[in-house]
């Protein structure tokens, strides 16, 4: 199996990249449960699993860890994409194959070494592969097994991203409370399914946005435009 390789400085020059990316991508990213998060103590590592519906998740997720989280950032990603994007594992990322039943014993072992680190984090999108944000959540076996075997509590999140009448996508990150080991399956698809229609909401433009925000929202070029005309026009009434 291919192991996480994080490097404190790759990590905080990946940190300002992914920032910079999804500054210039999103119109901002809201937090929706937020209060949720102070149940968690600093020192205390867990499994963080979100629902799966963009390339953008695990950037997303990496963000959210080092500015809310504050913990160690690791990802669990297949395989066959670590691969292709090596340099990943300088960032957290470690690799399973699912095809290969002796290399994921490897990696949940090496999941649970990491976990033994106090303030670790260790996401896993437990549906195995991207889907479309309105299927139906189907929890595959492993997240909770990790967490059950190591003993740490599992944060669900759901990730939503909508437009709003924007030209850029807003991204939209609901939390549940965090679940105690042993956890199981169907007790974090439930979770994960009602935070998802939680978040969904937000898509529509008539609903506020949330009060706390990972990334504030940008004005956007129509919204640049109404400011200018407005500004014209107190000008001209002069």
């Amino acid at each position: 199996m291919l192991k996480a390789r994080r490097q404190v400085s790759f990590v905080l020059f990946v940190r300002v990249l992914i920032w910079l990316a999804l500054r210039r991508r999103f119109q901002g990213i809201y937090l929706v449960g937020s209060e949720r998060l102070k149940e968690l103590g600093r020192q205390q590592s867990l499994v963080a699993c979100a629902n799966h519906t963009n390339w953008w998740d695990g950037f997303v997720v990496g963000l959210l860890t080092a500015q809310r989280l504050r913990k160690r950032f690791f990802v669990l990603q297949e395989e066959r994409h670590l691969r292709r994007y090596w340099f990943f594992r300088f960032a957290g990322a470690f690799g399973v194959d699912l095809d290969a039943p002796e290399k994921v014993v490897a990696t949940v072992r090496h999941a649970q070494a990491l976990l033994r680190q106090p303030g670790t984090a260790v996401w896993i999108f437990p549906q195995g592969k991207l889907m479309a944000p309105d299927e139906p959540v189907r929890v595959r076996r492993g997240a909770t097994f990790i967490a059950a075997l190591a003993g740490v509590a599992i944060l669900p999140c759901a990730l939503r991203y909508a437009f709003r009448d924007q030209e850029n996508p807003f991204v939209f990150i609901a939390f549940g409370r965090p679940l105690p080991a042993p956890v199981a399956e169907g007790t974090l698809q439930a979770e994960l399914e009602r935070l998802v229609q939680e978040v969904k909401r937000f898509a529509d433009p008539d609903v506020p946005l949330p009060e706390e925000a990972l990334l504030a929202s940008k004005l956007s070029i129509n919204e640049l435009w109404d400011v200018v005309v407005a500004r014209v026009r107190r000008w001209l009434r002069r």
